[in-house]
């Protein structure tokens, strides 16, 4: 069946477009250059660092001022091409010494936390590299200093903080700080941005711009963060490995999941109609 109103790909990238924590599954490559050829604006919609080599930007045949992704689940807009920060909205440092704090009460001491800085180069723990679980698993996006935060540590503003090994004692604790917290109930993960930060906020940015209505947007994620982003969109589709909650807020279940190419096939049939 094919969509001829739409204008717009919103596209997460870990499993959805791209491998878990890898670079782009292969076989949707070519039908996201077949859209973009077509004049479909493709927007990558990712709680990932804007800049990561694993994002293999350079496969996509993005033109100039159509070359939008949007990182840290909604808290930069980066133009690909033009290699510039379009819009950034930080968690100041103030709240995250204050998120930091709270982790040292001994009811948390099993909770990690990793918070990406304004400076790229840097970010901040809770823990030991050794104990913080973190660390090995954002080892796939960031190979920079990563720093302890103590009495002593000079913090700086951050796009997003992780939790992991939580409870939902400390998400009231992070939320009464005034920030947004993507998790789903029974999960060990959760992501943190400043309060006006989701991936729908920043899409709706995009859209404004390019003046192109929510109606024309074909969304595509598997998670939490994602559920904004879906529930805006015109047409909505989710991989058949989508979390189930992503499931709930999709119009639309692929047959297929994510590492078999569901973008994809949900190009093809919907856009190219092919």
């Amino acid at each position: 069946m094919l969509e001829k109103n739409i204008k717009l790909i919103a596209l997460d990238m870990d499993g959805t477009s791209y491998y878990h924590l890898g670079e782009p599954v292969e076989a949707n490559i070519d039908y996201i250059n077949k859209a973009l050829k077509k004049g479909i604006k493709v927007v990558f919609v990712t709680g990932r660092p804007h800049l990561n080599k694993k994002n293999r930007l350079d496969l996509y045949n993005f033109v100039k001022d159509e070359s939008f992704l949007i990182g840290f689940n909604g808290a930069i807009i980066y133009d690909i091409l033009e290699k510039k920060v379009i819009k950034e909205t930080l968690i100041s440092k103030e709240i995250i010494k204050k998120a930091f704090e709270i982790t040292k009460k001994p009811e948390y001491k099993d909770i990690d936390m990793y918070a990406y800085s304004h400076d790229l180069n840097k970010t901040f723990i809770n823990k030991t590299l050794e104990t913080n679980e973190l660390v090995n698993i954002e080892k796939a996006f960031y190979e920079g200093d990563i720093e302890v935060v103590n009495d002593n540590t000079e913090i700086i503003d951050c796009y997003k903080i992780l939790l992991r090994n939580f409870n939902e004692t400390l998400i009231s604790e992070i939320k009464n700080l005034g920030l947004n917290i993507f998790w789903l109930k029974n999960s060990i993960s959760a992501e943190v941005t400043h309060s006006d930060v989701s991936k729908a906020n920043s899409l709706k940015i995009i859209l404004d711009h390019f003046k192109i209505d929510r109606r024309n947007v074909l969304a595509m994620g598997d998670g939490a963060n994602d559920i904004p982003m879906l529930e805006m969109a015109g047409l909505s589709i989710v991989p058949f490995d989508a979390k189930e909650k992503a499931k709930k807020h999709a119009m639309i279940v692929s047959k297929y999941k994510h590492n078999e190419g569901a973008v994809g096939i949900a190009i093809k049939k919907y856009i190219l109609g092919e």
